[in-house]
């Protein structure tokens, strides 16, 4: 085998590699995103409308902080 064919074999071999790890780490991704999706966010607690919901049928909503900043929290 020359250095031309031996170069291809091992560039076919690390896509090979490359493709099935890709894969593994998609479905572990999957499998946290559903254990971080099963947290919710306890009632008058701080809260983010992009994150995890609230908890017991609360929701997050938009106040006005001492300091006049806008903050979100969980309420019922």
């Amino acid at each position: 085998m020359n250095t031309a064919t031996g170069f291809i074999v091992l560039l076919v071999l690390a896509t090979i590699l490359g493709g099935i790890e890709a894969g593994e780490s998609h479905m572990r991704k999957d499998a946290m995103g559903r254990v971080r999706r099963q947290y919710c966010v306890p009632v008058d607690q701080p809260c983010s409308l992009n994150t995890q919901p609230c908890c017991d049928d609360a929701t997050c909503t938009q106040e006005r902080n001492e300091n006049g900043h806008t903050v979100y929290y969980c309420r019922a």
